[in-house]
């Protein structure tokens, strides 16, 4: 894939959520979630049932989308066993955390983005940058969400599955294209 074509999907990301954030405060878009499919509401509710399995499922989905973060940050096409020692147990610690306090998981989150990534790379700007792209990002989804200002009546597992989409979909959006321009610069030195 060309780079043309990975800024060209960054930036209609970008412009449909926009576009959604100024529908949704006009009042023209709201955002409303149905899923009529019998064995996904049925697994959601399964889920919802079991509290460990709820907090299971958070942590994977939460790993899964941070693994994408880190490598961005740290400027890895895969993170190293090291890297992985580190951030797994931070991750999963912040997971858990997270369902006591959650603004003791972001301050974890923040230690994990900002400082311990600045330890593996020496890029502290690159990473305040990154890091302030994606607050931006799950601020801007949160707003066309109308779930800004602790609006999170219905706590279930079903909501949390169809709202980490959107986010996933840009993190792994943001981590091709550095993933491209990695392999740019390489192909530069190597000429």
């Amino acid at each position: 894939m060309n780079d043309r074509v990975m800024k060209r999907a960054i930036i209609y990301a970008w412009v449909v959520l926009f576009v959604s954030l100024i529908l949704n405060l006009l009042g023209i878009l709201d955002f409303t979630i149905s899923v009529e499919n019998e064995r996904f509401v049925m697994i959601c509710e399964f889920i919802d049932s079991h509290m460990w399995l709820k907090m299971v499922v958070a942590c994977i989905i939460n790993l899964f989308s941070s693994y994408f973060v880190l490598a961005t940050l740290n400027d890895e096409k895969l993170l190293t066993k090291k890297q992985c020692l580190v951030y797994i147990p931070l991750l999963i610690l912040k997971s858990i955390i997270c369902w006591y306090n959650s603004i003791i998981a972001f301050i974890i989150d923040l230690v994990i983005l900002l400082v311990i990534t600045t330890i593996f790379n020496r890029k502290i700007t690159r990473n305040i940058i990154c890091v302030l792209i994606i607050i931006a990002l799950q601020v801007l989804l949160m707003l066309i969400r109308n779930l800004l200002f602790g609006n999170f009546d219905d706590n279930n597992a079903l909501i949390s599955i169809i709202m980490q989409i959107d986010y996933v979909i840009m993190v792994f959006l943001m981590y091709s294209y550095n993933l491209l321009i990695k392999y740019k610069k390489e192909e530069r030195r190597s000429n």
